[in-house]
């Protein structure tokens, strides 16, 4: 899928090319979950639910300023955690299950 211009392996290859670059993120993991989720959010609301279609420059914009998020800043996230695989992988899983979990119609009181 293609966020923000940028699907996710571009991403990921990037993150591992540039490597772990610096101690401290401009932004924390949570606000980098959260603003990663509201962009794959409003790239499947623009295309009608298709995961095929990359989000408008104007959605884009628009999403991050909501956040209170730079695109940016999300670059230089994922510069300075690129580099540490572990970290990674749980940070894409968090991104996975938050979105499995907004796709599932909320229980049934009983």
């Amino acid at each position: 899928m293609r966020v923000g211009g940028v699907g996710m392996p571009t991403l990921l290859g990037l993150v591992g090319a540039v490597g772990f670059v610096g101690c401290a993120a401009a932004i924390s993991r949570e606000e980098f979950v959260e603003a990663y989720v509201a962009l794959r959010l409003a790239a499947l609301e623009e295309s009608g639910g298709s995961d095929s279609s990359p989000i408008s420059p104007e959605a884009r914009e628009r999403t991050l300023a909501e956040q209170g998020v730079t695109e940016e800043e999300l670059f230089r996230f994922a510069e300075i955690k690129g580099g540490d695989v572990v970290y990674m992988k749980e940070l894409w899983s968090d991104v996975e299950t938050r979105m499995g979990e907004l796709r599932l119609p909320p229980d049934e009181p009983h």
